[in-house]
């Protein structure tokens, strides 16, 4: 009986420092991994007003300067941000298909060659843009790739093929 009852406690102390040993294991990974992302989070204010904006030019309403659309805009570009940021003029009219709220523009002494569109999705509050240039297309999404409605594919298609003969 005596056995019985060491091995018993025995077994208790085994599973006593498991848990232990398990939750400090936890803990450490979460205290290292949240400075991290802290520092590449960027805030997301909501797409509130932003069908208020439809029809105006992005430059007239400062759509830039709302929702921190620089701020997210350079988080998902990275070094490409820097020439979006520089060249980005000739801003086209807010427009709006469903819930999908876009916008474009070319680059500066660069119009036929460069230019830019940018998709805004009120539901998922998430961007996308896209960047025409020297033949080729990149696109950078904010989380997920947005899904084109008919008009904004059509007008991402009329810009396509405008740029550069792409």
């Amino acid at each position: 009986m005596i056995y019985k009852s060491f091995a018993l406690f025995c077994f208790f102390v085994f599973i006593a420092c498991q848990n232990q040993k398990d939750s400090s294991s936890k803990s450490e990974v979460k205290t290292e991994a949240s400075p991290q992302t802290e520092e590449k989070a960027v805030a997301k204010p909501p797409f509130t007003d932003l069908e208020s904006f439809v029809g105006k030019n992005a430059s007239e309403v400062q759509l830039f300067a709302k929702y921190q659309l620089n701020e997210r805009l350079k988080a998902i570009m990275g070094s490409e941000y820097t020439d979006f940021n520089t060249g980005w003029k000739d801003l086209g009219t807010i427009k709006k298909d469903i819930d999908i709220i876009y916008t474009a523009g070319c680059k500066a002494d660069a119009c036929d060659d460069t230019k830019y569109f940018l998709m805004m999705d009120i539901m998922t509050n998430e961007l996308n843009i896209f960047y025409f240039s020297n033949k080729r297309i990149r696109s950078f999404e904010e989380g997920s790739i947005i899904g084109m409605p008919e008009n904004v594919a059509n007008d991402y298609e009329k810009i396509r093929k405008s740029a550069g003969g792409i």
